[in-house]
């Protein structure tokens, strides 16, 4: 089910140039950089080292102007990839929550939207465009870039605190860590829906 559901989210947060092999880039580079400092190097930590350089090769084309498109077949093995390298590696619930955080904000913005959609009575079997970076580009009009750069940003900063709060092992410690970044995601994502002007996405008066 684990793998099932990443690579669908990873395939939904697909909408926008450069946001899945940005975020591919990150997510593995954090894999491969766990493995090598706190686990042990294994045949996943190369895999992880060359699904990021694949990403990394790819990212000009898609970004920030998309030439080349990654398509449901690249975002889903992506997704699918990530999970398995997560599950494999993961000889803890410590384990699980750090490397869980190197794409967290994915998981976020999934979780965030399909309880608003709950929430509003929408079927959530049926398409939508109510992502939080789909808000950001289509209703907010932010660039593909800014929104892209956000979700990295977020991305690298999730990983590494979880990578440094690692050290501590302490489950009660990493789950607190999580928890506080999941609900400071929802509260930006709240605030978005709201119609609340955000500093970083506010445009410029031409």
């Amino acid at each position: 089910m684990f793998i099932a559901a990443t690579a669908n989210f990873y395939n939904f947060m697909d909408g926008i140039n450069g946001i899945a092999a940005l975020s591919g880039v990150i997510c593995f580079l954090l894999s491969a950089l766990f493995n090598v400092f706190y686990s042990s190097i294994d045949p996943f930590t190369f895999i992880s080292l060359v699904a990021a350089g694949a990403c990394m090769g790819f990212l000009p084309m898609n970004f920030p102007s998309a030439r080349v498109f990654m398509g449901d077949v690249g975002s889903l093995f992506l997704g699918f990839l990530f999970a398995s390298v997560v599950l494999v590696n993961s000889f803890s619930i410590n384990e699980f929550l750090v490397y869980i955080s190197f794409l967290f904000p994915f998981y976020c913005d999934e979780i965030t939207t399909m309880a608003v959609r709950l929430y509003s009575g929408d079927n959530i079997l049926h398409a939508h465009r109510k992502h939080l970076y789909q808000l950001l580009v289509n209703e907010m009009g932010i660039s593909h870039l800014k929104v892209t750069i956000f979700y990295a940003m977020v991305q690298a900063v999730y990983g590494i605190t979880m990578l440094i709060f690692y050290s501590f092992s302490d489950t009660l410690l990493l789950i607190m860590v999580l928890f506080l970044f999941f609900v400071l995601f929802a509260f930006f994502s709240f605030a978005v829906r709201q119609g609340k002007k955000i500093p970083f996405f506010i445009r410029k008066s031409p």
